[in-house]
Parts: structure tokens; C-alpha cells; sequence
């Protein structure tokens, strides 16, 4: 499914089956946004990576998780694209146990979607192609969840 559409709504599809897995839906999306946390140098994106990736690991934990700074005029644009996929990693987190798998795959998704903004903005930054980037990112997407798919593991 990821590969033939997109790791987002694989990863939407995958929350509709009864007692999916949510934390390791989740930890896809965590996977993307540490990687583009590590490429933006955007302190409190690092920082946002860290307290999720704890709340993610915890079993019932109703801490909140702050936003950080807000994006401002003067960012750069890889900068706000950081820090979108912050808050949107962080908004995830947030939901982690919501009742709807929906809120829980919508976030998600948005998290991995951010993530390939962030390396597309990066990308074109530094003088060099954009889309290539993005779709790197999303071909490391989609290798994250075929990585944890259920089908995956019947084949080893």
C-alpha cells in the first residue's frame, strides 16, 4: 500500500484495523520528523522530538507537550517548515490516545508530510534540487512502514 500510494495513507488504513497498534503508527511518523529534526537545526523541533518520542513510550501519560516559539515573518523558510512539523508532531503526541483512529492517522500523516517539506526547503536553501529531496524522504517513508508491517515480519 505504501508503495503504491503513499505512506500517509497507509498509515491511515492501517489505524482502521481493530487494535492496530497506535504507538508504533506513531513511531513511523517519529522516524520522519527525527530525521528532519536532525537536518534543520531548529532547537525546539530537537527538543519536541525528545519529549514525544518519551510521551509516545509511556502508557497513560496526560502531560501536555508545549508548542515552543511560534513561526515568525523573519524565518527562514526551511525554519517554518520546521517549525510546522513540530507542531504538528507535537498535536500527534498529543492525541496519541484519542478515541478516533482518524485524529490519531490525520496527525500522522501530517507529521510525515512535514517532514519531506523540511528536506525539500533545505534542499532548495542550499542550491540544490527540492524534489529530489522530498522524494528521498518520502521513499524513506515508505521504507519505514513496510519495515513495521505486519507482512514484513512473515517474511523473515
Amino acid at each position: 500500500m505504501a508503495k503504491a500510494f503513499d505512506p500517509c495513507k497507509a498509515i491511515e488504513l492501517a489505524l482502521r484495523i481493530p487494535r492496530a497498534d497506535r504507538k508504533t503508527i506513531l513511531r513511523i511518523a517519529l522516524f520522519a520528523a527525527e530525521r528532519a529534526a536532525e537536518i534543520a537545526n531548529e532547537p525546539s523541533f530537537t527538543q519536541a522530538v525528545s519529549d514525544v518520542q518519551k510521551k509516545i513510550n509511556l502508557p497513560d501519560d496526560g502531560s501536555i507537550i508545549q508548542m515552543g516559539p511560534l513561526v515568525s515573518a523573519t524565518d527562514s523558510r526551511p525554519a517554518r517548515d520546521a517549525k510546522n512539523c513540530r507542531d504538528v508532531l507535537i498535536r500527534m503526541a498529543n492525541k496519541k490516545d484519542a478515541v478516533d483512529p482518524y485524529i490519531v492517522s490525520h496527525f500522522a500523516s501530517l507529521t510525515m508530510a512535514q517532514a519531506r517539506y523540511v528536506f525539500q526547503a533545505i534542499a532548495r536553501a542550499q542550491g540544490m534540487d527540492g524534489q529530489e529531496a522530498f522524494v528521498a524522504e518520502k521513499k524513506r517513508q515508505v521504507d519505514d512502514v513496510i519495515a513495521v508491517s505486519p507482512l514484513s515480519a512473515m517474511r523473515s
